[in-house]
C-alpha cells in the first residue's frame, strides 16, 4: 500500500495472493509474469523486490520466512518500518514501527522541532517511540499509534480539543500542533517528453525491454525517443531510432499528462506503418501484446485507441 490507496491496491493484492498463494509459487515465477500481474499499480520496484525476496527465502532460508526484525531487515524491499511492523504484529517483538503517522504523533507529543529530513529528527523520534512501546503489547501498540495518527492526530486540523492524550502533548501546550512536524518544501516536479513509436508491419509490432533503472524499469515499451519539448517529430527521427523499413506515419495522438511522484510525463504516440521489421528486433504478434507487461501509460493508450488492428489469416 506504499504510495497507493487501499481501494486501489486491494484487487491487486487478491489477484497476487490467488496467483502466488505460497512464497515458493512466487519464487518460481518469471519476472515478466510478476510485472504483468502488477501492471497499472506503479512503483514496479515493489514487485521486483517481492519477487527477489521470495527467491531469497526459498534459496537461502530453506523456505522459512523470517520472523525477527534483524532477519527481516536483511530482505530486499523491507525497510525499517516494514520490518518492525511485521516483527511486532506477527511475533510480538518489542520494536516500534515508525511510519508517517507515528512520526507526526511523536513529534507533537514531545515537541520535536527539527525538520523531518534530518537524522536528528529520525533519531529523536525513534528514541521516544521505543520508550513509548516498552512494557506494551507491541502488535496492539504499533497499530494503535498508526491509527491514532490517521484518525485523531491528523496532518491538518488535528482533533486536539477531544484528544485523549492532550494533557501529555507538548506541542498542544505550546500551540505548535499544526506546525509540527516541520517539513521541507516539496521537490519541484520535472517535465519529460516521450515520443512513442507504435510500429506495425502486418500483424506484428515492435517492443523493447527497458533497463532495470529509472521509471518503468524492466517493463516493455514501444520504441521511444525523449526530447526537451513536445513538438512532434518527423518520420526521419524514428528511422534513425528504429531499425526497420518505416513507410509512413498513419496517425499522431497526444496522451493525457501522466503524473508520477516527481515527474510529469507528456507522451505523444505515433502510429507508424513499416514495410519490414529486421529480425534482430523484438517483434511480437499484435494479438500477443496483451501478454506483455507494459507501463500503464502505454496500456491505457492502447485501450482507448484502436490502432493495432490485425488481419486474421
Amino acid at each position: 500500500m506504499q504510495q497507493t490507496r487501499v481501494e486501489q491496491g486491494t484487487p491487486y493484492y487478491l489477484r497476487f495472493a490467488e496467483e502466488y498463494p505460497m512464497v515458493s509459487d512466487l519464487a518460481k515465477a518469471k519476472e515478466d509474469e510478476v510485472l504483468k500481474l502488477w501492471q497499472g499499480l506503479g512503483y514496479y520496484s515493489r514487485a521486483r523486490n517481492l519477487h527477489h525476496t521470495a527467491k531469497t527465502v526459498m534459496d537461502k532460508m530453506n523456505g522459512s520466512f523470517p520472523r525477527t526484525y534483524n532477519e527481516l531487515i536483511m530482505l530486499k524491499g523491507i525497510g525499517k518500518y516494514t520490518a518492525a511492523a511485521i516483527a511486532s504484529i506477527s511475533s510480538e517483538e518489542l520494536v516500534a514501527a515508525i511510519d508517517g503517522n507515528v512520526n507526526r504523533v511523536v513529534s507533537r507529543l514531545f515537541s520535536i522541532t527539527e525538520a523531518t529530513h534530518t537524522s536528528s529528527f529520525t533519531n529523536e523520534v525513534k528514541e521516544h517511540a521505543d520508550l513509548l512501546i516498552s512494557n506494551q503489547k507491541p502488535s496492539q501498540h504499533n497499530q494503535a499509534m498508526m491509527d491514532f495518527g490517521a484518525m485523531v492526530c491528523t496532518p491538518k486540523n488535528p482533533q486536539c480539543l477531544t484528544c485523549p492524550v492532550q494533557e501529555h502533548c507538548l506541542a498542544y501546550q505550546q500551540g505548535l500542533a499544526e506546525r509540527l512536524p516541520v517539513k521541507t518544501k516539496k521537490t519541484k516536479k520535472t517535465d519529460r517528453y516521450f515520443h512513442i513509436a507504435v510500429v506495425q508491419s502486418g500483424n506484428r509490432t515492435i517492443v523493447e525491454k527497458r533497463d532495470n533503472q529509472g521509471i518503468w524499469a524492466s517493463l516493455w515499451q514501444f520504441p521511444m525517443i525523449e526530447t526537451k519539448s513536445k513538438a512532434t517529430l518527423s518520420l526521419d527521427f524514428f528511422q534513425e531510432e528504429v531499425k526497420a523499413r518505416l513507410k509512413s506515419i498513419v496517425s499522431i495522438a497526444e496522451a493525457p499528462k501522466h503524473i508520477l511522484s516527481h515527474q510529469n510525463i507528456h507522451a505523444i504516440f505515433y502510429h507508424i506503418e513499416a514495410d519490414h521489421i529486421e529480425k534482430d528486433l523484438r517483434n511480437v504478434p499484435i494479438k500477443k501484446l496483451a501478454e506483455v507487461a507494459l507501463p500503464r501509460l502505454i496500456d491505457r493508450f492502447l485501450e482507448n485507441h484502436e490502432w493495432l488492428k490485425t488481419k486474421e489469416k
